[in-house]
């Protein structure tokens, strides 16, 4: 699952986000008893491109990895999205079961929550991968 690839990246020792958050990368949401900085992911769409018999021919999954930092703690945020764009430049795998062709940084972005008084730096990838 490609899901589970992207994350082994960005988990894997000696990665450069696991040097800023550690191991603080959840679906969907950052967990409110967990220590910042953390990141949150979650699949945008997934676009698929299918052959003329009707196979798939490769699917192109977007994902946004929301980098969260306390207040006055910006540039935390901005580092561990930064680790993101590192970790996924060129990367290509060949696995088992399926084989990533290309990852790339699409967009990023940055916005404060004043209610919440964190700060997220998101940064938006594009998988190119094949099963088989």
């Amino acid at each position: 699952m490609i899901e589970a690839v992207l994350l082994g990246r960005l988990k894997r020792p000696g990665a450069a986000l696991a040097q800023v958050v550690d191991d603080r990368i959840h679906p969907d949401f950052v967990p409110e008893d967990w220590a910042l900085p953390a990141v949150f992911y979650k699949r945008i769409n997934t676009p698929t491109t299918y052959n003329t018999d009707g196979t798939i021919d490769h699917q192109r999954p977007r994902f946004a990895f929301s980098c969260v930092a306390a207040q006055f703690e910006k540039a935390q945020a901005l580092e561990a999205a930064l680790a993101i764009c590192a970790d996924f430049a060129g990367f290509q795998a060949v696995l088992e079961h399926e084989t990533v062709h290309w990852v790339f940084v699409e967009d990023s972005g940055d916005q404060y929550d004043g209610e919440a008084r964190r700060h997220l730096v998101t940064v938006t990838v594009e998988a190119i991968y094949t099963t088989h």
